[in-house]
């Protein structure tokens, strides 16, 4: 997948400043820059599926794009999260070198079949990439633990605890029962009054002291 952060920097707040890697505030700032990297690019998967729901897919599936959409929502929240916890350190990101177009060719990426099918291999692609975002998170929160980065590390435990996957799969075997009854249109129906409630409320910087995580975790 295309890195939409490839290039991202900290930037020191003060005016004149030099761009800087790291940070005496933060103890490990190309961690932090790296949770903002993963969420943009969970985020983009999800957006990605959602386009393929309503515009690709026959018949299209608002309900499930309904869904998929707040899944990007909550991962683009947690990015957002992640920069304003870089802002609480005084910090900025520069916010160009990622707002990039979406790739065509990452929506082009799927198999050709019914819509039922088609849903299915994104759902699944999703599955890989919860879970793959999963593995990584646990792998730095033990890094940010022992490079004393409280605030960090225990909005990380907090994320762990929020994981996706037993709900995408969930999903996913009622998916297939709709389609071995050809129900999946009624099924989209209820998918479309599903309202994900954000796990992760992403409070003003302003609200929390110098250097605390601002996401609401700590």
């Amino acid at each position: 997948m295309h890195r939409i952060l490839s290039s991202l920097k900290l930037v020191k707040s003060s005016p004149g400043a030099k761009s800087l890697v790291l940070s005496n505030q933060i103890s490990s700032p190309e961690t932090i820059n790296d949770c903002i990297l993963k969420e943009m690019e969970m985020s983009h998967t999800y957006i990605a599926a959602t386009v393929q729901c309503i515009a690709l897919m026959n018949p299209n599936l608002p309900g499930f794009a309904n869904v998929t959409r707040q899944l990007g929502v909550e991962h683009s929240d947690r990015a957002q999260g992640w920069i304003r916890y870089l802002r609480t350190c005084d910090y900025e990101v520069s916010m160009e070198k990622f707002l990039t177009p979406m790739k065509t060719q990452d929506l082009n990426d799927m198999k050709e079949g019914s819509a039922g099918e088609l849903l299915l291999h994104a759902l699944n692609q999703a599955v890989e990439k919860e879970e793959e975002l999963f593995d990584w998170y646990f792998q730095q929160s033990n890094k940010l633990k022992a490079a004393g980065d409280s605030a960090g590390f225990s909005a990380i435990v907090k994320i762990l605890q929020i994981n996706r996957v037993t709900d995408l799969l969930e999903s996913i075997d009622l998916i297939k029962s709709a389609i071995q009854e050809n129900k999946l249109t009624r099924l989209d129906e209820e998918f479309s009054s599903i309202n994900i409630n954000p796990p992760l409320p992403t409070p003003s910087p302003n609200s929390k002291p110098m250097g605390q995580c601002p996401m609401g975790f700590a």
